[in-house]
């Protein structure tokens, strides 16, 4: 047996073990790598737009700049998107589940997409603004809205701009915050 035979061996061996092993769940990625995968981890123009008109309003009042965080990313784009695709507007996603009992909250939202970070988290929801100026504006003169914009406790958000066609508003806006920088930043 030759040496470059014996390597095409290994090789075709090790290209076995690694597929079975994918197979069978031991290589499954982290919450991280799949929000790195994900489309929704990185902003669209429409989206980076609000990061700089937020980030821009942050700066005029003294505030550090908040850095996108792609797992925040995906949770708020998810959320933008099933709230259009299922036609409700809450907080609380509603799912199949007894009368008086509440569906996902946005902290559940957060960490199934890999924030799951002990620190301070909010959550902003609009519907019906086609752009980042609109609604920017929009939260921005809502006192509860624009505290969230405003915390000194957030340093990362994530931004979620879904146009659903068909739906009752048409465009769905959600953003979070957390307090805690997870190293991710958009997409390049």
């Amino acid at each position: 047996m030759t040496h470059v035979t014996r390597w095409v061996r290994l090789a075709l061996m090790l290209a076995v073990l690694f597929a079975g092993a994918a197979a069978t769940g031991v290589f499954a990625p982290n919450a991280n790598q799949v929000a790195a995968a994900d489309p929704a981890s990185c902003l669209d123009a429409t989206e980076a737009q609000f990061l700089k008109l937020i980030n821009n309003y942050r700066a005029s009042k003294g505030l550090p700049a908040l850095k996108a965080s792609k797992s925040l990313n995906v949770a708020s784009y998810k959320h933008s998107y099933d709230m259009g695709k299922r036609g409700y507007f809450a907080h609380n996603t509603p799912s199949p589940l007894p009368a008086g009992q509440s569906g996902p909250l946005p902290w559940d939202r957060m960490k199934d997409a890999g924030y799951g970070y002990s620190t301070s988290k909010a959550e902003n929801i609009a519907a019906g603004q086609s752009t980042a100026e609109k609604v920017f504006n929009s939260w921005k003169n809502s006192a509860g809205h624009n505290a969230n914009m405003l915390s000194t406790k957030f340093k990362v958000i994530g931004i979620g701009f879904a146009p659903v066609s068909g739906s009752k508003y048409g465009y769905y806006w959600t953003t979070k915050f957390g307090g805690y920088a997870d190293g991710a930043t958009t997409c390049s």
